[in-house]
Order: structure tokens, then sequence, then C-alpha cells
């Protein structure tokens, strides 16, 4: 530790009059903040001025740092040599005093190529995102979300906001007056993504496409590997440990009783969003990679049925792998880049994310629903669990304030709406057989049909699978100016059809 310390004191020399300061988007300086980042940055009297730096810190401070890995353009093309890191610590913090778990600090940074050499990309050049990271803050009691930025000579640090910062920017998703020309908060770029105001990964579920893990490290094709970032794979861990970490911290947030408080005060569409709609999406695929032609895909239930409509987790739903292969080359699927026609993982889907379904638990849990309304609502367009326009449509008759009638007067509203979609729901509602377990007789319903179907509809559901894809560029949740969930340009996820 003496060692640590006396080469932190080095690499921090120089400036020693002036305390390490953050500072906001307006480019004041950031205050009141109780997070480990601005706890131990404020004590040094420089700010790091990249990832080597940052670390050096915290592992100064008592913390152990555990990076995880994505190839950003697919597995099977790594002659780009982009990647990207995403690191949590763990320890106890001396300027804190207290533990701190794999919830409480997520950053990411990114990797290169510089003459056939694969190496971090800490360049600082001017305006370049050189770090992103979100800390939990012990006194707010949610996340602050922060970015270190390159000044062609070195890195500035910005505090860009915190989780109720996300929900402002986020506060006319899919309510907007006029749904042509949406229109969102410029608070932080961090809410395009992190419209929860938590942590996320796309990749969150097993086998997390496209991520590091024990069994299959990702390949570097025909680059080297900087020394750098070779320490780095000595000590990364596969991707279920990051994924963890994110689903304890989305839990963490939930659990809050401050942003309990906070989302209780937002309007009643608002708190129920998730519920009608989706605001977060997570990625699904076969659990095995894809090679050869034995064996069989197993095709994710939730693709077709909100897994909170499926009793025991759904069925198995299976096709012939040799019959998949041929059904892809016939509708010409291609991965962008390279020369192949899938991405690892066969089936590779957009799904409702782990996010809106553990919101959707905690309005039960909270009381601001019960699960018999949930069922009932999932239950409209019951084949479409994502992205389904007329299940959405039915939160604008959501009574805007949370009141002792307020269901009565949304029933009143259905009655008012001319759409298959409200009279499937007011049915639900009012009908006393359309209980919970109703709505999971008629999901399993479903899902058999799927299963016996799929193999006789291949094609078909695969052309319904490339149009779910590209709903996703096409949602309002990818219409921010800011950013986009899926970060085309930066990642390339899905084959196309050519």
């Amino acid at each position: 530790m003496r060692l640590c310390s006396l080469i932190l004191q080095l690499i921090l020399a120089g400036n020693t009059f002036a305390n390490c300061k953050i500072r906001t988007s307006s480019n004041n300086l950031a205050a009141g903040q109780s997070d480990i980042l601005s706890e131990v940055l404020g004590a040094l009297p420089r700010c790091p001025q990249n990832v080597f730096q940052l670390k050096d810190v915290l592992a100064s401070d008592g913390l152990d740092i555990t990076p995880s890995m994505v190839a950003n353009r697919g597995r099977h093309n790594p002659r780009f040599g982009s990647f990207s890191f995403f690191e949590v610590a763990t320890g106890r913090s001396t300027t804190m005093g207290i533990d701190i778990q794999p919830s409480h600090l997520y950053f990411g940074h990114f990797t290169h190529t510089s003459k056939g050499v694969v190496d971090l990309d800490q360049t600082p050049a001017r305006g370049k995102l050189m770090v992103e990271l979100i800390a939990w803050d012990f006194t707010k009691q949610m996340y602050n979300f922060y970015e270190l930025i390159g000044t062609s000579s070195g890195g500035v640090w910005f505090y860009r906001g915190d989780s109720r910062d996300a929900y402002a920017d986020n506060r006319l998703l899919h309510l907007q007056p006029n749904p042509g020309r949406p229109v969102f908060g410029r608070n932080m770029r961090c809410s395009a993504c992190h419209s929860s105001g938590g942590p996320i990964m796309k990749e969150l579920k097993a086998p997390h496409n496209d991520w590091w893990t024990r069994e299959r490290p990702l390949p570097f094709g025909g680059n080297r590997i900087s020394d750098k970032v070779n320490e780095w794979l000595e000590v990364v861990v596969g991707a279920s440990e990051f994924s963890d970490a994110v689903k304890a911290g989305i839990d963490l947030l939930n659990q809050s009783a401050a942003m309990q408080r906070f989302k209780r005060q937002l309007s009643l569409p608002e708190q129920l969003r998730p519920l009608f709609c989706t605001t977060e999406i997570n990625l699904v695929s076969d659990i095995k990679p894809l090679g050869g032609m034995e064996g069989d895909i197993n095709v994710p239930s939730e693709y077709f049925v909100n897994p909170i409509l499926l009793a025991n987790g759904g069925q198995p739903i299976f096709v012939a792998k040799a019959d998949y292969l041929a059904a892809t080359k016939q509708l010409n699927f291609q991965f962008p880049e390279i020369k192949r026609a899938d991405a690892d993982h066969a089936w590779l889907a957009p799904v409702k994310g782990f996010s809106d379904l553990a919101t959707i638990k905690n309005l039960v849990i909270s009381g601001v629903v019960d699960q018999e309304f949930v069922a009932d609502v999932l239950a409209v367009d019951m084949r479409n669990p994502m992205f389904s326009k007329d299940r959405c449509d039915l939160l604008r008759q959501i009574p805007k304030a949370e009141s002792v009638d307020w269901l009565e007067q949304f029933t009143k509203n259905l009655k008012k709406e001319n759409s298959l979609s409200a009279v499937q729901l007011l049915e639900n509602l009012q009908n006393p057989e359309r209980t919970v377990d109703y709505h999971r007789s008629q999901a399993q319903v479903l899902l058999e049909l799927v299963a016996a179907s799929l193999p006789n509809q291949l094609t078909q559901r695969l052309i319904e699978l490339d149009q779910k894809r590209i709903s996703v560029f096409s949602s309002e949740i990818s219409m921010n100016p800011l950013g986009q969930i899926l970060e085309p340009g930066f990642r390339v996820i899905f084959p196309v059809r050519n």
C-alpha cells in the first residue's frame, strides 16, 4: 500500500495548490455529491487524467478493480480492435470508511488499434469521452453520472446529473404531445440509454453474446495486444459477474426509499410507463454458440411472451439448426463488415428490459397496482411483449394524478376509447374470470402454439425477428438526439437482410 501511495503521489504531482475539481455541464464546480468518486477525487491535489490514473487512485483507496469486456463490432470481427472494458470496484474505502460493493461504482472505457496493436484509447483529444462512470450516492440514495472528457492536453471530470435527471429527460417518453416530433430533456447524455436512472447491460442474460467469458475468451484476430491491455486481460472476469453487478445496481435503485419517494411524485402515467410500454431493452439468444449443422436452436420464450406471464419460466422452444441456417441463407442474412450470416449466437433478439420488469414488480410491492392489474395490461396484444403500439397507446388514458379513484377514472376513459385494445383491457379489468391464473394459462397456450408451429413458419418468424430488430432503432426509445441504446456506428450487434 505504501508503494502504491508513493506511485500515486508521483502521478498526481504538479499543481499541488489546487484540489481536484469536478465540473458541472455548465462548467460550474460540482458540489454536494456523496459517492466514492467524488469523495476520493476531492481529496486529491490533482484529478486523474485518464483511466490508468483513475484505477491507481481507486487502488490506493483500498479498492479492487474487476474488468469485464465486450467486442463492440461482434465477436467474429476483431480486426478493428474495438472493445469496451466495463469495471466495478469492491473493498474497504479508506477515504469514506465504508465497504464498497459491486453495485456502488461502474466505469467504462474503450480500445482502438494503432499499427495493428490493440491498445486502450486514452489519448485526450478535445471533447473526447475517455471514461464514463456511474457511482452510488450514499446520501441521495441514487446514482450519479460522470464523464472524463479530453481537453487535448489532459482530461476534465464532469458531473452530468443523477437518476432523477434520467427521468426528467425522458418525462415525455411514449407520452409526447406530438409523437412525430418527440421532445427529450438535455440534462445529460446518459439519459438516452440509462432511462431508468441506473446501470445497464444489454446482454444481461447468458450467454452474454459478444462478451468475454471464461469458457470463450474474445479473439483479437491478427492484431497484437499492448502491454496495458494484456494487464487487463490477466484479471478480466466473465460477463456473468458484471451482469450480477448490474442487476444488483438495478435492485439497489428500485429498493431505495428516496428513489421511491421521487417516483411517487411523478405523474401516474410516468410511473406506469414500463408496464404499458418499453423503456429499456435487453438482448437474448440461443444459449450455445452458432456453429456446425447439428443440434437444435433454443429460442428464448421471453421473445414471444412477457416472462411475468410465464408461471414457470416458459417451455423450451426448439428449431433444427440445419433448418435455421438454411432459412437465414434463403433470406440473405449478413452480419455487417464480415462474411458471416449471423451473430455469434442464433436468434439474437431484443426483449423487454430487466429494468422494466423489475420496475413492474416494484409497482406491485409498493402498492401502486396489484398483480391482477399487471396481468390484465400485459395480456393486451400478448403476442407483442416488447413493442406493442396498441398497449402503449393505452398509457395516455391513465389519469395524470394518483388518487383513490384513479382506476375508476381509467375505466371510464377506456370506455370512451374506440380501439380493440381498449375493449380488451376493459374486459380484462371487469371480467372476474380473467384472473392472473387465467392470463398465465393463455400465455402458456400461446407459447405451445408457437412451439408447435415454429418449424413450419420459420421463414416468416425470421422475417418478423428482423423487423423487431429494426424496430428498436425506429422506436421512440432510440430518438433521443444525444444517443441510442444500441449505439449505432459504435456497436454492431445484429445481422441484417441484404
